[in-house]
């Protein structure tokens, strides 16, 4: 809005804090009463259900300021009129105490519903308003019009309601109508609402993709002032609100080395008859290359592992002959298991073999390729953009040189943009990344011959993208 800033209320909040106190309190003024302590309870309790709703509705997303306002709310609520039906010196002084916490309180309130919007419920902004013409009820306290939040933020081109409604305490239209300028001259009546004002956009100044500004003029009620003048705006969504980005990244062969570690040394023999030689790529890659230092441990494969058998004996014919087995060679693990079986005292009567066993003896040497530490895995393949409808559906081509598709899309309100991100790799869908609202409103998939299908839905009537 134009005149008033974000934080305009809470300003007149705090300002009145040590005006009410000096006015009522201990500095020669009378105390505070009874009457203006229930009144201070029951602005809180204007503010209290619009508080719950907000806590509510953004279930673990509220964040602890909200949280601890409904605490102290409930205890200022029941304190203050507790303190209305006593009497005594030191009850002014607590009265004075919780009238501070009171509007202190009502200021936090008021910021927060600036800083966290999309998780204050409108009965906030109603409730505030009902607690602002509570506090101007109080003697020697004096609320002017004070506009709290303008909804929508953005409408679509096509819309039947273009109804602005700007929430807040306006006791000036108890004198008169609100007068509604917007640029090119038009005017409208602003009319008055419950904790609001408002006006129907006309349909003529209306273009997408662009804001229409309004001037929105309180009545003076003297011919000795003037009216009292702010500004508002609302943005009018594109015909194609979702703005599209899909990047294609493809496999940066030039960050890749093959590298040959040290050979290993196998054996099975009568000591050890049965070896499982069980090794991970990553793993087996940091003992044997000496500079392993240089390369990324997470992004470590094999490209092979060469076997040679350099060793296999067994001291008689008759002993069972030693084994070697590969049970797997991935690009992640290497499975080998030898045999040496124990001879035992085979052979004939005359012919006897000496015992001991058989001896296997295998050297491994693995060969792995791995991506140098300080350079990336992909690089950029191709770039697309696109702007789509509501309900739209777009469809992009599989591309075999990808080995991985970022998308990002963005939906703006002509202040903000709300971006939600999804990524495809594996031939996989990952959209983790997105906001709750963006996966109501659009979804990545693939078809069955890697197609990647966007599909969008209807935005909110009401679109805010802060």
């Amino acid at each position: 809005m134009g005149r008033y800033p974000a934080k305009a209320l809470g300003a007149i909040f705090f300002c009145l804090i040590p005006f009410f106190l000096a006015s009522c309190g201990g500095g020669g003024g009378a105390e505070i009463g009874a009457g203006q302590a229930l009144a201070l309870a029951g602005a809180l309790e204007a503010v209290k259900p619009g508080l719950d709703e907000s806590v509510n509705n953004a279930g673990n997303q509220a964040n602890q300021t909200l949280r601890n306002a409904q605490t102290r709310a409930d205890y200022l609520i029941k304190h203050l009129n507790d303190l209305a039906k006593q009497t005594g010196g030191e009850v002014a002084t607590q009265r004075e105490q919780a009238a501070g916490q009171a509007f202190t309180l009502l200021g936090e309130l008021y910021t927060e519903t600036q800083r966290a919007r999309m998780n204050i419920s409108v009965s906030m902004f109603q409730g505030l308003a009902a607690a602002a013409a509570i506090l101007d009820s109080i003697p020697f306290i004096h609320v002017p019009d004070t506009p709290f939040a303008a909804l929508p933020i953005a409408f679509k081109p096509n819309a039947s309601d273009r109804r602005v409604i700007i929430y807040g305490y306006f006791p000036s239209l108890k004198r008169g109508e609100a007068t509604i300028r917007f640029d090119g001259g038009t005017k409208a009546k602003g009319m008055r609402g419950i904790g609001s004002l408002f006006f129907d956009v006309p349909n003529n100044i209306v273009k997408e993709g662009s804001f229409v500004n309004a001037s929105v003029s309180l009545p003076s009620g003297s011919i000795f002032s003037k009216d009292d003048t702010f500004g508002t705006r609302v943005y009018v969504l594109p015909q194609k609100p979702f703005h599209v980005n899909v990047d294609f990244l493809q496999r940066n062969d030039g960050a890749y080395r093959d590298i040959a570690g040290t050979a290993q040394a196998v054996r099975a023999d009568s000591d050890h008859q049965s070896v499982h030689w069980i090794q991970n790529a990553g793993a087996l890659f940091m003992t044997t290359v000496p500079t392993h230092a240089d390369y990324d441990p997470n992004d470590v494969v094999f490209k092979d592992v060469q076997l040679v058998q350099t060793g296999n004996d067994k001291p008689c014919d008759c002993c069972p002959s030693p084994s070697f087995v590969v049970h797997a060679k991935t690009l992640d693990q290497v499975d080998i298991e030898l045999g040496a079986p124990n001879c035992g005292h085979c052979g004939s009567l005359f012919n006897l073999c000496g015992g001991g066993g058989s001896h296997i003896d295998i050297s491994a040497t693995p060969i792995f390729t791995a991506r140098l530490i300080h350079e990336s895995k992909t690089i950029p393949l191709n770039h697309k953009t696109m702007d789509l409808a509501e309900n739209d559906v777009a469809k992009i081509p599989f591309d075999p040189k990808a080995v991985m598709t970022q998308i990002v899309i963005e939906v703006s309100d002509g202040q903000s943009s709300a971006k939600d991100f999804a990524e495809i790799s594996n031939r996989t869908v990952n959209q983790t990344a997105a906001t709750a609202a963006g996966r109501r409103t659009w979804d990545v998939s693939l078809a069955a011959d890697g197609t990647i299908v966007i599909t969008t839905k209807n935005l909110p009537v009401t679109f805010v993208g802060q």
